[in-house]
């Protein structure tokens, strides 16, 4: 109903501002302003049209003289009398006209309504002249192109304008980084966000994601105040349009962190679209680690050291509100997700991960948040110690990334795989930390040996390992796919695209040399 209403309204503003244009071109039309325009065109065409008309009878004589004839034809002394349009007729033809002009500003974009309208006033122009000389009734050609510029400017103007008010709207209440078409539907729904609407106090279902740099605050003392500020920018924006381009809406950045929800401002009425906010808010996550490697390759190419970046997520029931007044009018969000998402991204403690390190992005969501992912990512349930200032410990996972990519999840799909002979260390941690040694690798998994415990078929482990002829330690999470006594069989999830080319580079490297392995 508010769609359809909004609709309405929208409507009935475009018929407003066509029956202005249309009335303000009839009356000018009508007070014959610019009629002097139109007899000095109509006189040179008469005279062009006069002129051609005497050179073509002209010639006629000449030929008919050549073959003997006497007979001359008279050219034509005079044109024919013109008259004027009836006054209803003409505006009507100029009302449709600036409507025409209206609707097609409306509908397309500027640009291209530019072009139309160019092409409507020549075939407008092109159309009076022919048949003012066919009927000789004159039809008003400036008038009846100031109709549709007339239509295209006003609309042009009043759609640049209604998008600056929507824009500055949005941005006051809310902030720049808003999806374009969420930022319309809030520009129609405004007044339910000033004070005293239904939307300043409600509760939501919604996805919190707070992103913080760490490690960032000791540079402060070591680099210029400019190129910190081109640092923290460069950061901030980056990760700003990712939560835009998930449909998400960033609340504020402040300092090197920064908030976003997933799920406002505007109730959810289906499980589903919790599901999806918080699926969305879990691939921007994972697209900020992603994002967060070029960034740290650019700034070492410049002199600096990489940035870590810790990541907490949680949906749950908040409070969705506006704080203050005019100006300085905010939308927020409070409550226990608000809290727990702030609480982990902070959180002191790191997983015993061999993925955590220079550079690295650590993403924690609560149960509540890994319970609306299905599939779609790769968790380890870890131990984060007391969350959110209670006494009670909570369940956290630790989120590697999305399981997207045709990875080995049976014993049959990890035999079949390229795989190549090596003998090298690995650092498994799936609980407790511990040391064995890899059989054979491949890109979709590895196979282990001499594990002090037996693994069981499933559970997820965090892998630390180094392949012949590159420096660079590999860093990954695998799953469980089949177990033997002291061996066992892991399927690669999560792996950084850097150490992905890698190992493809050297398993291609060794089966050239050799025939692969079947494991």
């Amino acid at each position: 109903m508010e769609s359809e209403y909004h609709s309405r309204r929208s409507l009935v503003h475009w018929w407003i501002h066509g029956i202005a244009i249309a009335l303000t071109v009839v009356l000018i039309s009508f007070l014959g302003l610019l009629d002097g325009i139109d007899v000095l065109a109509y006189k040179l065409i008469v005279v062009q049209i006069a002129n051609e008309t005497i050179q073509n009878q002209l010639a006629i004589a000449t030929a008919t003289n050549a073959l003997g004839t006497l007979s001359f034809v008279e050219p034509t002394q005079s044109p024919s009398r013109f008259q004027q349009m009836p006054p209803v007729v003409t505006a009507v033809l100029l009302s449709i006209t600036a409507f025409t002009a209206v609707w097609m500003t409306r509908r397309f974009q500027l640009a291209v309504s530019l072009g139309l309208v160019v092409l409507l006033s020549a075939g407008y122009l092109l159309v009076a002249v022919v048949m003012s000389l066919a009927t000789h009734w004159v039809l008003p050609l400036s008038v009846g192109v100031l109709a549709l510029s007339m239509g295209y400017v006003v609309m042009a103007a009043d759609s640049l304008v209604l998008a600056w008010k929507q824009r500055r709207f949005t941005g006051q209440v809310f902030s720049r980084h808003v999806p374009a078409d969420l930022a319309d539907r809030i520009w129609q729904q405004r007044k339910d966000f000033l004070p005293g609407g239904g939307l300043c106090s409600q509760k939501l279902s919604v996805t919190v994601l707070f992103a913080e740099m760490n490690g960032f605050v000791p540079q402060w003392g070591v680099f210029d105040t400019g190129i910190i500020t081109k640092w923290t920018t460069d950061y901030l924006d980056t990760m700003a349009r990712l939560v835009v381009d998930h449909r998400g809406v960033v609340e504020q950045c402040f300092g090197d962190a920064l908030k976003a929800n997933f799920g406002v401002p505007f109730p959810r009425a289906h499980s589903d679209e919790i599901q999806a906010d918080a699926s969305q808010a879990v691939a921007c996550a994972v697209a900020m680690g992603e994002a967060l490697q070029v960034l740290n390759r650019r700034w070492q190419d410049r002199g600096f050291p990489p940035i870590d970046m810790r990541i907490g997520l949680s949906t749950g029931e908040v409070a969705a509100l506006c704080v203050g007044r005019g100006s300085l009018l905010k939308f927020t969000t409070r409550g226990e997700a608000v809290r727990c998402a702030g609480q982990l991204a902070r959180h002191p403690h790191e997983p015993d991960d061999p993925a955590l390190g220079l550079g690295s992005c650590r993403i924690l969501a609560v149960a509540t948040t890994a319970a609306y992912l299905s599939d779609r990512f790769w968790l380890h349930q870890i131990e984060a110690g007391t969350v959110a200032d209670r006494c009670q410990s909570m369940v956290v996972y630790r989120v590697y990334g999305k399981h997207d990519r045709p990875a080995c999840n049976t014993a049959g799909d990890l035999r079949v795989s390229l795989r190549v002979e090596i003998m090298t260390p690995v650092t498994l941690a799936c609980g407790t930390c511990a040391n064995g040694l890899t059989s054979n690798i491949g890109v979709g998994g590895m196979a282990v040996c001499q594990l002090v415990q037996p693994l069981q078929i499933g559970s997820t482990t965090l892998l630390r390992f180094e392949v012949p002829g590159h420096a660079q330690t590999i860093k990954a999470a695998g799953t469980v796919v089949w177990t033997r006594q002291d061996r066992a069989g892991i399927a690669f999830g999560a792996l950084a695209p850097s150490d992905r080319a890698m190992l493809d580079s050297f398993v291609i490297q060794e089966v050239s040399k050799r025939s692969p392995a079947v494991l």
